[in-house]
């Protein structure tokens, strides 16, 4: 929106205002302490952010994380009694619509002494990218295998898939799919106990469950210090489920969405971040993103990194050599089209030299028993008819017999040496 003007200026007077400003600027939608009540199912909402940060401070500092905030959308009200619980009627009527669902910051690290089950790299990262493929479609999630070939080494596969995973995060982001939700609560604090082998662990206050991986400590003190939220109210967890489209009306159903980038032959994705010209335009302003992006695309259509380095080469010849290798989707199928089409013809081809090959041997002379040939019989000059009496194709030899009296007979002429009469 246009800025306003013919308004003296107070805020920005006071001592720290632009420092604040720049520091609070990207800060995430806060409503407040107030937890979503426990208990919501079938909830909705759309999706505002999710991306990846790194942590600034704490156990993790330096770290990246992972944190996604969504619109709700549906239920509008719902009513909650005391312990701040959805009840089917009675209790306080609370406002739902228009608060925030979130998934708080998720580490992308190991962390050994998480108080949760997710422990390693490995445990977050699943929940991550399930979080991500509850977003988004299938042909989005194999848009992250866009441009890696196993001719690449690790280093270079994990760099795509990453620039890959941003470029989905920024296109949900933009997109803003809708998705549904729930909000549950374990029922029970957990506290510290010591049990009848005379140890501490950290129990389930209503159920008496131990708290699996909490436990057994050798006093209260090593529990206590193991277990720094014990006693506190349950967290109320929210829960985001599958993708959904919403309309006002209330209706709900599964939806599919076209991919975030349109794919070109060679498994080379063009982002969000717009056209090679705007991308060129962007690098040279210079904005880092157009340029990693540049280089990526760049890396994925086959240019050498030496190349990319060079310092002649500008970011004009790079996007000129992803556009010389990079093939349309259009040019994809109509190469696809013209293969199809080589093979054919080559089968073919193919199929008609074996059926000539077929026919040449069919015409081929063949001594058959019973018919009259000439032959020359050794020593003599002069042809003389005989009737071949028995064939042998496979060694093309054959037994035969003079025509008329005296009877003579051979055996083993070859197919060769008699001519049909």
């Amino acid at each position: 929106m246009p800025s306003e003007k013919g308004k003296s200026p107070f805020l920005s007077r006071k001592a720290g205002f632009n420092k604040a400003f720049e520091a609070h600027k990207d800060d995430a939608p806060d409503t407040g302490n107030r937890p979503l009540p426990a208990g919501i199912e079938g909830g909705v909402a759309q999706l505002t952010r999710i991306e990846i940060g790194k942590f600034e401070k704490g156990d993790f500092t330096g770290e990246p994380f992972m944190h996604a905030y969504g619109t709700i959308l549906k239920p509008d009200v719902v009513c909650v009694d005391a312990t701040n619980k959805v009840i089917s009627s009675g209790g306080t009527q609370v406002t739902i619509k228009n608060r925030v669902t979130r998934i708080s910051p998720e580490p992308i690290c190991d962390t050994p002494k998480s108080m949760g089950k997710r422990k390693t790299f490995d445990d977050h990262w699943a929940f991550v990218q399930n979080h991500v493929r509850i977003l988004s479609t299938d042909e989005e999630m194999e848009s992250l295998e866009n441009g890696v070939t196993e001719k690449m080494s690790e280093e270079q596969k994990g760099d795509i898939r990453e620039r890959n995973f941003m470029a989905l995060l920024a296109h949900l982001t933009k997109e803003q799919p809708c998705f549904s939700f729930r909000t549950y609560r374990i029922e029970g604090k957990q506290v510290i106990k010591q049990l009848e082998d005379g140890k501490w662990y950290l129990v389930n206050e209503k159920t008496d469950k131990k708290v699996p991986g909490r436990g057994p400590y050798g006093s209260e003190k090593a529990a206590k210090e193991a277990n720094p939220f014990a006693g506190a109210e349950p967290r109320t967890l929210e829960e985001w489920n599958g993708k959904t489209s919403f309309s006002e009306n209330g209706e709900q159903e599964l939806q599919e969405e076209t991919p975030p980038t349109e794919v070109a032959a060679g498994g080379v994705a063009f982002s969000e971040m717009g056209t090679l010209e705007e991308l060129v335009e962007m690098a040279n302003k210079p904005e880092k993103g157009a340029q990693a992006e540049l280089k990526r695309l760049a890396m994925v259509a086959g240019m050498d990194e030496k190349e990319f380095k060079k310092e002649e080469t500008t970011w004009e010849m790079v996007a000129e050599f992803i556009a010389e290798n990079t093939k349309t989707e259009g040019e994809e199928e109509e190469e696809e089209e013209e293969e199809e089409q080589e093979e054919e013809e080559q089968e073919e081809e193919e199929q008609e030299e074996e059926e000539q090959e077929e026919e040449e041997e069919e015409e081929e002379p063949v001594v058959q028993v019973d018919k009259v040939y000439k032959y020359t019989p050794k020593g003599k000059k002069k042809a003389i008819e005989v009737i071949a009496t028995e064939v042998d194709a496979d060694s093309e030899k054959a037994k035969i017999k003079s025509v008329g009296k005296p009877v003579q007979k051979w055996a083993g002429v070859p197919f060769a040496k008699l001519t049909p009469a």
